[in-house]
């Protein structure tokens, strides 16, 4: 059975995806002596497709039209029924996962389908990709900016100081060595940039998901500026954006004197929503939710959700804030305010979404927040079908199911650091003096007694690690099965959807594929 998620041929039966992790529907039995079968249309040996207005022959035998296109009919229901299942699986909570062949951004490298990407020798300073993976901006060293989509690069503008990508990747939007603010709509083939303000621009502009809005600011000017059809509109003093969702229906910005978070649309006046902001915020994937956090003095720090420019509501009232705790393989889209920053989360609603920071909460619109676990969160992570919640708290490392709630099982104690599989099958993690441990059930190997970084592959499977400089791989999460790379050397690994990385020194960023040997029992 082919995954839909991520593309990989499974064995018949097979309950999970071998590659990613993600389940997989169950397949209807074969039918016993029936003239049709299900065909996987990317199979190498799918029958050729007869010439229109032909008719199907088998065993050159006249037959009847009608059991054929019933069969066929069938079929096709069915093929339907297994994608709208696998569909139902993985976006059943509203979450938007990366593509099958997707970037992957890490540091200052760039990932595409098990190979580094770098547009030329200069060097990356920034990458940007859009919320499921599937397009990325690349601005070089040397102020060139590409747009990277289906391992095809493509040169928009030289002399970039910065840029930003649309949550639905199609635009471009970057600010020139003059200041001067351009979009790019990547979508046409000529791929001219078009100038946005003829005036000199703040650096902290933003666009909407479509990126056909662009809010921004005039250098030595403190208005707030839209930009929606080519017009450019005047929409408050003393404010800089946060973000603008389609057509300028809703837009969250930012006053910097009063440390205050406002509400405004492109037919409006700007509505005063909190002061005293701390933290970073967090947008929906359409920009008409937000998440942020204000302190409301004596060490109260009160964490709040805005749903289209709507009076606030408490998410939790606590010592800290909270943040949306989103699946181990989403991607966050971030830009930078004043001194906040503005992270696109890759959810349609927070609504029904867990929070972590100080405790666990769960955020209901009809029935409030529940606090599942007071205590201080460190980091959390959920599987990519957003069933389960790994926490770090206190050193203790726990699980929770998300619909059920309840008290959270804990699984390890001093715990530094973790990462899981997509489907939470593998737990990969730093004990409290430092040794790698890959954790499966209730089966927990030590891989090395140290490790100074390590990336794990999504399905758990393989991870890559530095001890002492050198560079190792494990595979099945088993001490047996573990490869150094003599004479290899490095300060960092990463991880995409198919190969383990290293960064070295004197060659960038290579793909750990050949070369290792088996390693002893690493002391």
């Amino acid at each position: 059975m082919k995954c839909a998620y991520c593309g990989k041929k499974n064995r018949p039966g097979a309950v999970v995806c071998k590659r990613c992790g993600i389940g997989l529907p169950v397949e209807p039995p074969e039918k016993s002596g029936g003239i049709t079968r299900s065909v996987d249309p990317a199979s190498s040996d799918a029958p050729e497709e007869a010439p229109a207005g032909q008719a199907a022959v088998s065993s050159g035998k006249k037959k009847s039209l009608w059991k054929p296109v019933v069969g066929v009919i069938a079929v096709l229901a069915a093929i339907a029924f297994i994608a709208a299942v696998i569909l139902g699986i993985a976006n059943s909570s509203g979450v938007i996962l990366p593509a099958r062949r997707s970037y992957t951004v890490h540091s200052d490298g760039v990932f595409y389908a098990g190979e580094s990407v770098s547009p030329n020798e200069a060097g990356i300073f920034s990458a940007i990709t859009n919320l499921d993976g599937t397009r990325c901006g690349i601005l070089c060293s040397n102020g060139y900016l590409y747009f990277c989509s289906g391992g095809e690069q493509r040169l928009i503008a030289k002399e970039v100081n910065c840029f930003t990508v649309s949550a639905n990747g199609k635009h471009l939007v970057y600010m020139d060595e003059g200041r001067l603010l351009w979009s790019c709509d990547t979508t046409k083939s000529d791929n001219a940039p078009v100038c946005v303000c003829s005036d000199p621009v703040e650096s902290g502009f933003v666009v909407s998901p479509d990126g056909k809005t662009v809010l921004l600011n005039k250098q030595n000017d403190q208005k707030l500026y839209m930009v929606y059809n080519g017009k450019l509109t005047e929409l408050g003093e003393g404010l800089v954006p946060i973000s603008a969702s389609n057509a300028g229906k809703n837009i969250y910005c930012y006053s910097p004197a009063e440390n205050s978070i406002y509400y405004t649309s492109r037919r409006g006046k700007p509505a005063y929503l909190r002061s005293n902001i701390v933290r970073d915020v967090y947008m929906n994937s359409e920009h008409n939710e937000l998440v942020f956090s204000a302190d409301a003095g004596q060490g109260i720090i009160i964490t709040m959700i805005s749903v289209a420019g709507k009076e606030p509501v408490e998410i939790r009232n606590s010592g800290d804030a909270v943040f949306p705790v989103l699946p181990v393989s989403c991607i966050e889209k971030k830009d930078v305010f004043s001194t906040h920053t503005v992270f696109t989360c890759p959810v349609k609603s927070f609504d029904g979404k867990l929070f972590a920071g100080s405790g666990i909460v769960k955020y209901s619109a009809k029935e409030g927040s529940t606090v599942i676990d007071p205590t201080d969160c460190e980091q959390a992570l959920a599987t990519d079908d957003y069933g389960t919640v790994y926490f770090l708290s206190g050193g203790a490392l726990s699980r929770m199911t998300v619909k059920e709630g309840g008290t959270p099982d804990r699984i390890v104690d001093g715990c530094r650091g973790f990462t899981i599989s997509t489907n939470g099958t593998y737990v990969w993690y730093l004990d409290g003096d430092g040794a790698l441990h890959c954790r499966k059930g209730t089966r927990d190997n030590v891989i090395a007694s140290s490790a100074e970084g390590f990336a794990v592959s999504p399905n758990g499977r393989s991870a890559a690690f530095i001890k002492g400089g050198k560079v190792y791989v494990n595979k099945k999460g088993t001490p047996s099965h573990t490869y150094v790379f003599e004479g290899v050397y490095a300060n960092d690994v990463a991880a995409d959807a198919k190969s383990l990385f290293a960064k070295t020194n004197s060659d960038g960023w290579t793909k750990l594929s050949e070369g290792s040997k088996r390693a002893s029992a690493i002391d």
